[in-house]
This record gives C-alpha cells, structure tokens and sequence, in this order.
C-alpha cells in the first residue's frame, strides 16, 4: 500500500509540476538578461559507473544459528549501470523524471562461531539495483546542479548455511532513495555528470523450509557515489560560454588553490558483531556518538563559466565515543564494548555550478579514519587500533566575500568497509566484525591563492525572491532505522535487532531568508508527522508472542541553509539538530508476563539538500532529501521483583519530500 502510494505521489508531482509552472512563470527581469536556450529540455539516455557501499542486518529471530541474534556486515564493491530521463526546462529551472538500471555483484558474508569448527555463515548479495526518480534543480548555461528524489528496488540473494546446508532468500525490495548531483554539457549534445545516491530499503522477512520453522528479517541500506555520460536527443544543443550577463565568461573567483579550517558535528554510528560469543553470547550490538569535530583542508578547483571542477583532500580531528556494557546490571560481570573514532580524513572530487560569489556542488570520494576498540570480559580484554578506508558522498555550498576569502557549509555521509579482528585467549580464538558510518554537518572558512575577483553586476540575479518570512506544508516519505540493543538478556538473550520502515508523513515549516545577489542564507524549523513502526518479533516460531516495537510518532528540525538562487529557482544545502519522539514497547510473556514501555523525545544531527521554485504571487514549491542520526539512549527497567534490565536505543532516518510554500513581502 505505502509502495503504490509514493510512487502515485513522486509521479504526480513530477507530471504536475512542469506544467504548472510553464504556465505561471514569467521571464526573468531585472539585469539578469533572457533566459537563452533551454539546454536540458528533452529525452536523454547514458551509462554510468561508480561504486557502491552496501550494508545488510540480518535477524536470526528463533536462534537458527548460534542463537537468536542481529549481524551487521557489509562491503564496498563497483557499480554500473544505464539511465534514460527526460528534463522540462523554463529559463533556469529544470524538473525531470529519470530511471536507471545498474548491476552491483556487491556481496558480504559473515561467519557465525567461525572459530569452533562450524561451517555457519550468512552472505548476502546485492546482485542489482534500480531507481525511479524525480530531479529538479538550476541550469546556468552549460551547467546543472539538481536535487533527486524517489522510489528504489534490488535484487538481493541472502544464503543462511548450517553445518554445510544452505537455505536460500531471493527478494527484490523497494525503498527510498535521495541525492543529489552536477552535470555538465560537453558539445555535440554529449553531458557527462557526478551524483551520490543513499537508499533504504524496506525490511523483508523469510521463512526456512524447515522443521521446526525459522524466521530470519532482513534489512538492507547503499550509498553509491558515480559518474554517468549522457547523450541528449534535441534540446537546445550547444551552449554559450556567457551564461549569465556579457560580464560572466571566463574564470571566477573559484579558480585556483585553497586552503582552510573547518569545524561541525560528527554523528557516528558503531556496528559490533561478536562471532563466538566472547562476551554473554554471539551477538551484534549497535552504538553511536554525535561528537565536536574539526580540521582544514586544501584543494584545487578550476572554474569556466558556471561550471565548477574541482579536488579536495582534509584531515579532521573527531574523538567520537561509542561505548556498550554487556550485562549492565549484573554486579559479577564487566564486560563492556568500547569503541573510539580519533579522526578522519577524505579525498574527494567535487563538481558545481557558480554564479558570481556562490557556488553550489556535490562531493564524493574516499574517506580512511581511526578507530580504537576495547573489547573486555571481566578480567580478559582485547585491544586493537587502525586506519579503515571507505566512502563517503555529499553536497555543499560556498561564497566568496573578497580578498580571496570564501566561507562555506558542506553535509557529508561517510560509510566504511568491514573489518574483521580475531583474538587468542590462551589458545582460544574470538573474531569480531566491524561496521561503522558517520553523518558529518560543517562550517568551513578558505583562503583562495590568486582566484579572480568579481563584480555586483555579475551576480545581480534580478528581484530577491528569497528574501524575507515564509511557512508551508511538505509531504513524503521515511525509512525509518531502529536499532535495540538487550544489554541483559531480557528476550531469549543478550542480543541486538535492527528494523525499518517506510512510511508517509505530513508537516509544516517556517523559516526567513537573507538573499544577496545569488547567495542565500536562512533559518528553518520544521515539524513533521509520521506514525512510522519497526518491528522485530522474537522468537515468532517457538511460541512466543513478544518481541521490539519501535515507533517514530513526529520529528522536527532547526537548520540552516546555504545556496544559490537565480532568478525564480534556489539549490541549497541544510543542516543543523533534530528532534523526534520514539516510543518504544519490549515484551515477552514466553517466559514471563511482562511489557516494559518507554516515550521520549531524542535529539540527533540533520543534513541534506533541496531545491525551491518560486512560481509567483510569494507561492513556491520544492523538494528536500534529508539525513537524520539521533543520539543514543539508555533506558533501564524493573521487572517488579528487583531485577534490572537495560536496553540501548539507536535510531536513524532518510527523508525525502515536497513542500508548498508562501513568502511573505519581498520580490514575486
């Protein structure tokens, strides 16, 4: 029902939108000039090539394996794939529908009590992946900046052997998927373009041919980050090297090296599998910490025209804290997982569209970080330290203030690959996995080395349409991600569950905006309904009715935003805290009658990237992909006869919607 009904509504508004505005949106005025050729209007098709970081939870709910229990594995492997859309584009605005293809062979697997002779193991593949998308966003002469939102599907085999009998799940789930992306035409109606794309799958649940029955969920997650050349049949074929006033041609203020300092928040997420039951039993455990962090980084851009191409590489101090106590409340007992991230670093490309002082782009690359675990039980402890690569994808927003300075915001997500560590215990040996990603939110300040300067002339885009109070109402979607950590045993054992959903929501927004020329600042706060369940029933098959249910009843955001607006269209990037209220009920009359319920509003980071279309009269419509990691929390309960029992709560959400607003005052 949810999957009929988004995609009814990504369609809807995709088809509605062009349409609407060719009939509302009047020629630009002011001293911005005419609109020139629409460049990206029309069909197109290509091929891209990237890759792909896939992540999988796998619930072993009646203890098939070891026992019941929650994995966490994933792997970094190439992508490829081909694409077809069509683009509508009036004056500067673009809107347009585009699906994709794309083969991935990214697989992981994840042994369970791999030490004690056992040939058990659970591998996933992910042997494809497809999306259907809408993009809108601003062109400037050659140059495209967008925003993508919408439906994704995959192919995914998961194999679950015990001692040598392999039991096999094909499914083909859909999900969400948002990002963002730059493209840029090269002459004789050729483009060649960079995107990032993270999807959230829908959870699925399997059931083994076996007797007795069991019951596995499974969950699945990708951030892919690629370049794609198109080939665009019609259209307003080549481009003019002015793209804005006769002033614009040649270098910017973009052009040449930079250096400079950074500083955000950081929201990990720490994922800990152990595979022989070292600690209480086997299990996987999910940890996280939003964290102050800091850096500077250095890079090269070359800037022609609008277009903007550039290479960056930083270094950032983090010193994140992901802690976990295994049975918390059992005085005998110090067994605890203790994880830190000391810093990261990336090398990325970035690709953008400038116009004046402002630049607006997206990033993606490679990202190595520092990490340190400390695993312990009572008197017995493991250490271990290194650096893991892996890949990170984003999108951010700069203006250049003179004197070669420029300041500048920037959202990254950053996913790493697997790494696993065995220990020896007198002759013993103990293999844990690793899994972690992180949400990063900053501010950044540059010096450029010899970048040209610019005029007021040529970034006076016309009327400041995005000056002023506005409010409106969005609508969309969430996958929503609940990790549950049973620190005690309460259920069957010590374990940890993952489960998603994806569901509509409704809300409504008021911001202000400062506009200046083509650069935008603002403020925006925003409260959203949801009513989105994740839940994990334990052991379904022996009798039990118990189990995990998380809720995510509302969220709000206060953020900022940055970005760049041309006449009647701004692209911006977002960030700033969240807040969301999750009730959460565990229950397992199997073993004993009891329920323990928890409500409580959490707070956590937010990043991400939109575009808004102002369509006259102070009305507007636009689209924002969103990122949100929320702190952990514990809470502990009482079973009524003195026993204690803790649980950790992990939780996390993609979102992406429309809005409907209206601006009060200013330019129309």
């Amino acid at each position: 029902m949810h999957r009929a009904i988004l995609a009814s509504l990504a369609i809807s508004t995709i088809l509605a939108v062009p349409a609407f505005a060719a009939d509302r949106i009047d020629a630009p005025t002011g001293t911005y000039g005419s609109c020139g050729a629409a460049h990206f209007a029309g069909g197109y098709a290509g091929v891209n090539a990237g890759a792909n970081a896939y992540n999988n939870k796998r619930e072993d709910l009646d203890g098939f394996l070891t026992d019941n229990t929650g994995w966490t594995s994933g792997g970094i492997h190439a992508a490829g794939g081909v694409q077809v859309g069509y683009d509508w584009q009036h004056c500067n605005f673009v809107f347009g529908i585009v699906g994709d293809w794309n083969w991935s062979g990214a697989s992981t697997s994840l042994a369970d009590n791999p030490n004690a002779g056992a040939n058990n193991y659970i591998g996933s593949q992910m042997n494809w992946f497809a999306t259907l998308r809408g993009r809108a966003g601003v062109a400037v002469g050659n140059s495209l900046f967008y925003v993508t939102g919408g439906v994704a599907w995959a192919d995914i085999d998961t194999t679950i052997t015990l001692n040598n009998a392999d039991f096999l799940a094909d499914h083909v789930p859909w999900g969400v998927v948002g990002g963002a992306g730059a493209e840029f035409l090269l002459g004789g109606n050729w483009s060649l373009g960079g995107e990032v794309l993270y999807m959230q799958f829908a959870e699925s649940s399997d059931t083994l041919n076996t007797t007795p029955l069991y019951s596995f969920n499974l969950s699945d997650s990708a951030l892919i980050a690629r370049v794609s050349l198109n080939y665009r049949f019609g259209g307003g074929g080549g481009y003019e090297a002015v793209s804005t006033n006769g002033t614009y041609g040649g270098s910017g203020p973009f052009s040449g090296f930079y250096a400079g300092a950074n500083v955000g928040a950081l929201g990990w997420s720490a994922f800990r599998d152990d595979n022989d039951g070292f600690l209480t039993d086997n299990s996987g455990w999910t940890n996280s910490d939003i964290h102050a962090t800091g850096g500077f980084q250095i890079g090269y851009d070359w800037q022609s025209g609008p277009a903007v191409v550039g290479l960056v590489a930083d270094w950032n101090w983090a010193s994140a804290n992901a802690f976990l106590r295994d049975e918390p409340n059992d005085p005998t007992d110090d067994n605890f997982i203790d994880s830190q991230m000391n810093w990261f670093a990336t090398a990325r490309g970035r690709a953008g569209v400038a116009v004046g002082n402002t630049l607006v782009y997206v990033t993606g690359g490679v990202v190595w970080a520092d990490f340190d675990t400390t695993i312990t039980d009572n008197a017995v402890s493991f250490s271990d330290g290194g650096t893991r690569w892996g890949l990170v994808g984003g999108a951010g927003a700069e203006f250049a203030f003179g004197g070669g300075w420029s300041l500048g915001t920037e959202v990254l997500y950053m996913r790493f690959a697997e790494d696993s560590q065995t220990f020896n215990d007198g002759g013993t040996l103990y293999q844990f996995d690793y899994n972690d990603s992180a949400l990063v939110a900053r501010l950044a300040l540059n010096y450029r080395f010899g970048a040209a300067g610019y005029s007021s002339a040529e970034y006076d885009t016309g009327p400041q349409r995005f000056t002023g109070w506005y409010a409106g109402l969005t609508t969309g979607g969430v996958g929503y991600i609940a990790a549950r950590n049973d620190n005690d045993g309460f259920l069957v054992d010590n374990s940890g569950w993952t489960a998603t959903d994806i569901h509509l929501m409704a809300g409504a927004e008021i911001g202000y905006d400062w506009q200046n020329g083509s650069n935008v600042l603002g403020v925006v706060a925003d409260w959203t309904w949801v009513s989105a369940y994740a839940d994990t029933p334990n052991n379904p098959n022996g009798g039990s009715s118990g189990g995990i249910t998380s809720k995510m009843d509302w969220f709000a955001t206060l953020r900022g935003r940055a970005g760049l607006a041309v006449d009647r269209t701004l692209v911006y990037v977002t960030g700033g805290v969240a807040l969301t209220q999750i009730d959460t009920s565990i229950s397992d009359p199997a073993t004993s009658p009891l329920t323990f319920t928890n409500d409580e509003t959490r707070w956590g980071l937010v990043g991400g990237a939109g575009v808004e279309h102002a369509f006259g009269n102070g009305w507007s419509l636009g689209g924002e992909v969103l990122y949100m990691q929320f702190a952990e929390d514990s809470q502990t309960f009482n079973n009524g006869s003195g026993t204690l029992y803790q649980f950790d709560y992990n939780d996390s959400a993609i979102v992406g919607k429309v809005k409907l607003s209206y601006r009060f005052g200013g330019a129309v």
